[in-house]
């Protein structure tokens, strides 16, 4: 690692977040070639620049290629660059960004998109380490380091044909596994604090502090399920924000949820959404009426809302007030005789 490198961006102390940097920071010791395999928002692009940041490469180019975004047709060219007339349109001659990342590090971002043919050219340039621009004579030296990702098992990609095997051999000499977000959701507080605060920095708004997210709705976000890993998380706090102004509450997740309910926890195996639903909600009034000793009344204040509104909730997901309790509690039983009907 050089002088001065950025601090981690990866936020999280959980045991799969702690293994994640162990081999992170051996690897970025290594001229190696890396793959990332991780879901789509679990943080691979994240993981690979800061591979990078922590490398004796970090004063030097760091070169991101979306092989999703690149039409077939311009693959070659947009990579490899391309010489004067080499095609209709082609005034001058382009340095590829194989070309402009120098020394440092290109990162071929879901590199299972790049065509077959483009993927035997990549092959040919880290083999030699040496490159040529479209229509060029003479060839280019290629000192860059190679750091992809993969959203998909690479094992499925070679069976359908998506993924030459050997070219996925020649990148595959250090392989990083991204946890998905499901795995760490001990880590959802510090990712919260810490997305809130980005996104306070992205709006702009230096007169007023990033919105403030209570421990209760902390704890609701904790038992989701995050199909989207942190991208999602981070798309649902810029909702909450949005709507709720400067300090998210529980009932403000309740409502995020009922319309997301493919985040909702307690999947049963089937996958059903309206039992994914009805156990979150079930979670959630269950733990107001513990934290409230059984009582309605007392629940419905701590989630913020009216006490008919919350006897509604609690009769639509069947949750009764003595779920909260031991049975035959004492304390259960008055608080029920308190609250009334």
């Amino acid at each position: 690692m050089i002088a001065g490198a950025p601090a981690c961006p990866i936020v999280g102390k959980s045991a799969a977040i702690r293994d994640l940097l162990s081999v992170v920071h051996r690897a970025a010791r290594s001229d190696a070639n890396v793959v990332i395999f991780g879901e789509r928002g679990s943080g691979k692009e994240l993981v690979a620049r800061h591979l990078h940041d922590r490398s004796p490469r970090a004063c030097k180019p760091y070169v991101t290629v979306n092989c999703a975004a690149i039409p077939e047709t311009l693959q070659e060219s947009e990579l490899m660059g391309h010489e004067k007339g080499a095609f209709t349109g082609a005034e001058r001659e382009h340095a590829g960004l194989l070309e402009q990342a120098g020394a440092g590090t290109v990162f071929l971002d879901e590199v299972g998109d790049a065509c077959l043919r483009m993927q035997a050219k990549l092959l040919r340039v880290l083999q030699e380490r040496r490159l040529r621009r479209v229509l060029g004579l003479e060839e280019r030296p290629f000192p860059a380091r190679v750091i992809s990702a993969l959203n998909r098992p690479p094992e499925d990609l070679i069976a359908e044909k998506k993924l030459r095997e050997d070219f996925y051999e020649r990148l595959n000499v250090i392989r990083i596994d991204v946890p998905p977000l499901r795995d760490r959701l001990e880590d959802v507080p510090l990712l919260a604090t810490a997305l809130l605060d980005d996104l306070w920095r992205e709006a702009g708004r230096p007169e007023a502090g990033p919105a403030v997210i209570v421990p209760e709705a902390v704890g609701l976000l904790s038992g989701l399920r995050w199909p989207g890993n942190v991208r999602a998380l981070k798309n649902a706090l810029a909702s909450l924000a949005a709507l709720h102004g400067d300090q998210i509450r529980p009932e403000h997740v309740l409502e995020y949820v009922a319309s997301h309910p493919e985040c909702a926890a307690g999947a049963p195996q089937d996958g059903s959404l309206p039992a994914r639903e009805r156990a979150f909600y079930s979670q959630a009034l269950v733990e107001y009426l513990r934290r409230a000793a059984g009582s309605m009344r007392g629940a419905a204040k701590l989630a913020g809302i009216d006490h008919q509104r919350f006897r509604r909730l609690c009769a639509k997901w069947r949750v009764a007030a003595g779920e909260a309790m031991p049975p035959g509690s004492l304390t259960s039983q008055s608080a029920q005789e308190r609250d009334g009907p």
